[in-house]
């Protein structure tokens, strides 16, 4: 074969190209790892049979796996440097040393003749593969004093030519998560024929949803870093359970596995919105009416029972508009009121409890010193939830429903947005006063127009609410 340089260093480039720059960090959650061994593997012997053929410390995009095997990477072309380590017992002597091979090694140039046993320490053996290279066994030979050549050790070299493969995805818990807890991320990852994963680091990104699907992806937390260091062939699979996570946010994680010749590659889970109250992305505003969910109140004093029926048939996807389940939901209603009303009507406790029996949704009574805090409020509540909100208007005396808004921003994920109209449903439709009360259905009103009738409470009945803006708002 023609002769090698005896070239000890590869290119330094290559110790940057292949280095590992994870930042250490805590796990946001528990971490859980194992490694698969490859099918038929034994666990190497304590001195694998080329353990007189060792690796130079110079060498470069060279790894040592537990087996004895090297790994080198085919990316590149440069001398794997190699030494003969003889223990200070060798029973010798032998000598000179050659590199030889009992197979073809295309690919692979071999030094061209035998290496002297003085010119071991400074001049050690050395193979050149070129791009490409495939698999050798290497042996080291000696010259007896009997004139013929012996086997001292054998080296197997292998290519390593990409980076390891796998996947990575979340898992949800139980019933959607609707606390942000209980989530999880799984793995996994294998580096097929090459050098084995060496490191996993795990970080996860936050972003935005909206009519073009999750955007504006930013860093969410630190960087896992972990250190399987998996023998080659072995697959690799772990588990980091989440920290509490923000509902109504997109979040993906993505997982960079990287081996042992710094061969890398990022994996990356499908994006997911944390929607357990299925309010889908935003698009500039909500809007829950239906036409067939309306339903006029039947009596001057019903406002409460026909509000409720409305809601109750947004919120369960149903229809019913019949004059019987208003009674119903009046005469219920007026039972969980307060105080008897002789006009036959109902209060807020009773129209919070309707709600609660016949649309089997949490809903209270909430109220605000001002116009502004309660319609922010009724409008978050409404957005996180997907459910309509119960208003009292003309000062507390008639009962109006919040169907749907528009905003500058999602109200389920940041205090930074300004309420641009409302949309509200009034029962004694299509009765019209002169008044205004009430509009057609899911009318669409500006904030100034709203203030003409949503007015503080300061009718006879709960003195507890008495100049108040008061709404009844489903809960998350």
């Amino acid at each position: 074969m023609a002769p090698v340089r005896h070239a000890l260093a590869a290119a330094a480039f290559l110790a940057a190209a292949f280095a590992v720059p994870v930042a250490a960090a805590e796990p946001d959650g528990t971490v859980t790892i194992s490694e698969d061994a490859p099918a038929g593997v034994v666990p190497p012997a304590a001195s694998p049979p080329g353990s007189l053929l060792e690796l130079s410390p110079k060498a470069h995009g060279v790894y040592e796996a537990r087996d004895g095997t090297f790994y080198f990477d085919a990316r590149t072309s440069d001398v794997v440097p190699l030494v003969v380590d003889l223990p200070d017992d060798w029973p010798g002597p032998f000598g000179p040393f050659e590199l030889s091979t009992q197979t073809e090694a295309p690919g692979w140039t071999l030094p061209d003749g035998p290496v002297a046993p003085s010119a071991i320490s400074s001049v050690p053996p050395s193979a050149e593969h070129s791009v490409g290279a495939g698999e050798l066994t290497l042996h080291l030979d000696s010259l007896t004093r009997l004139g013929t050549m012996q086997q001292l050790a054998s080296r197997d070299f292998r290519p390593d030519v990409a980076a390891p493969t796998g996947s990575v995805s979340m898992l949800a818990p139980k019933g959607g998560g609707r606390s942000g807890t209980g989530f999880a991320v799984t793995w996994q990852v294998n580096d097929g024929a090459g050098s084995g994963v060496s490191a996993l680091a795990l970080s996860r990104q936050r972003g935005v949803a909206g009519s073009h699907g999750c955007t504006s992806w930013k860093a969410d937390g630190p960087t896992t870093t972990l250190k399987p260091d998996a023998r080659p062939g072995a697959t690799v699979r772990g588990t980091a359970r989440q920290g509490r996570l923000t509902m109504h946010a997109c979040y993906r994680w993505l997982l960079t596995v990287i081996d042992h010749l710094g061969h890398r590659r990022t994996l990356r889970t499908d994006a997911e919105f944390l929607d357990p109250n299925g309010i889908g992305a935003w698009m500039g505003g909500v809007d829950l009416y239906r036409d067939n969910a309306f339903v006029t109140q039947a009596t001057m004093s019903w406002c409460v029972g026909a509000s409720t029926q409305l809601m109750v048939n947004l919120i369960t996807g149903s229809s019913d508009r019949t004059t019987a389940t208003q009674t119903r939901i009046q005469t219920y209603a007026r039972s969980m009121s307060g105080k008897e009303y002789k006009d036959g009507g109902a209060d807020t406790s009773g129209w919070a409890s309707a709600l609660r029996a016949f649309g089997h949704a949490s809903y209270a009574v909430t109220d605000h010193g001002t116009f502004d805090a309660s319609l922010r409020d009724a409008v978050i509540d409404l957005r996180r939830t997907n459910r309509p909100v119960g208003m009292l208007v003309m000062s507390g005396r008639h009962a109006w429903v919040l169907v749907g808004f528009t905003a500058t921003a999602d109200p389920a994920m940041t205090a930074d947005f300004r309420i641009t109209s409302v949309s509200i449903s009034g029962p004694l439709w299509p009765s019209t006063g002169a008044n205004g009360y009430d509009p057609a259905p899911n009318t669409k009103l500006s904030l100034e127009q709203l203030k003409q009738y949503f007015h503080p409470y300061v009718a006879v009945g709960k003195p507890s609410e008495y100049g108040s803006y008061v709404t009844i708002n489903p809960q998350y």
